[in-house]
């Protein structure tokens, strides 16, 4: 039985019954023994099997699309040329997007609203490497760069034309200009946000909703001056303390450093989907007003 299966039958015998049986007419204490009887006889079984091991992660695209559609159709196709599903479906890497509870969460929010054809757009970072990979040495764990992209992502679609500018830093100066006090931002540094989309399928593949993922970019990532100057680190540091914000999912935030990094990277989500979010509300009406009337923000637990 697949997994998508095993979630909806879970999600059933924690629904309300009562309000379900009413709707339907039904006995709710019949329905909920036979609701319990028949989640015995599927999930229990495959809890036990697992050995009570939980896994909470955005999972693989391939075996998650390929389960909504029909994978007794494909396993019985690849077995005819001596091929095994489950061998190639390891070779897809997970994504490193919030590798715990709350990335499983998350995922499950976005499959959840497509599977209901609810229309909806995720926003997450795009960290180049995950939280990291672990390997016990001595006793210790020792741990390891999680580059999950390095072969790059089947799944997802660049989209450069969407691109966010988000800025950091500077000064904040105010004079009074016609009799009206005015303010004015002059940011120290702007970091392009690339937006990458990735589809988050329903079950059942007749609604497809999406996953935007940002991408931290220099607006210009080589300074050729300091280059010729012989100065070649200073060439590329702009780019490197760019990037550096998409780098790493959950960086060590016990220095100062680690600690500003961190606030950075929750500014530059909150910015980038902010101005996705109001890019694309003003195609649709004229006045702010209106923005409850289209727009609805589910925050994640952080």
């Amino acid at each position: 039985m697949s997994d998508v299966i095993q979630r909806r039958l879970a999600s059933i015998v924690s629904a309300d019954v009562v309000g379900y049986s009413r709707l339907m007419g039904l006995d709710e204490v019949g329905t909920h023994a036979r609701l319990k009887a028949r989640y015995a006889e599927l999930i229990q079984p495959k809890i036990a099997a697992h050995n009570g091991r939980v896994v909470k992660l955005m999972g693989d695209g391939m075996g998650h699309f390929i389960a909504d559609r029909d994978l007794d159709a494909v396993n019985a196709a690849l077995a005819a040329v001596r091929l095994d599903f489950e061998d190639i479906r390891e070779q897809e890497v997970d994504a490193g997007l919030g590798n715990g509870g709350l990335g499983r969460l998350a995922a499950c929010f976005l499959e959840s609203m497509a599977t209901l054809g609810v229309p909806a757009i995720g926003y997450s970072l795009r960290y180049e490497h995950g939280i990291f990979k672990q390997s016990i040495k001595n006793g210790h764990q020792v741990e390891h760069p999680d580059s999950w992209l390095r072969g790059g992502n089947p799944w997802e679609i660049a989209r450069p034309e969407r691109r966010v500018g988000v800025s950091f830093g500077g000064k904040v100066r105010n004079h009074v200009e016609n009799g009206r006090y005015t303010v004015f931002w002059t940011p120290a540094e702007t970091v392009w946000g690339i937006p990458y989309d990735m589809p988050v399928v329903g079950y059942g593949g007749q609604t497809v909703d999406t996953l935007r993922l940002w991408r931290a970019a220099a607006p210009d990532d080589f300074d050729f001056e300091d280059f010729n100057k012989g100065d070649y680190f200073g060439a590329v540091d702009h780019k490197v303390a760019a990037e550096n914000l998409t780098k790493v999912l959950y960086p060590n935030d016990d220095t100062m450093m680690g600690k500003e990094l961190r606030f950075r990277q929750q500014y530059f989500l909150v910015a980038c989907a902010l101005h996705d979010i109001m890019r694309r509300f003003r195609k649709t009406a004229d006045s702010i007003l209106e923005l409850p009337k289209y727009v609805a923000i589910q925050l994640n637990d952080t």
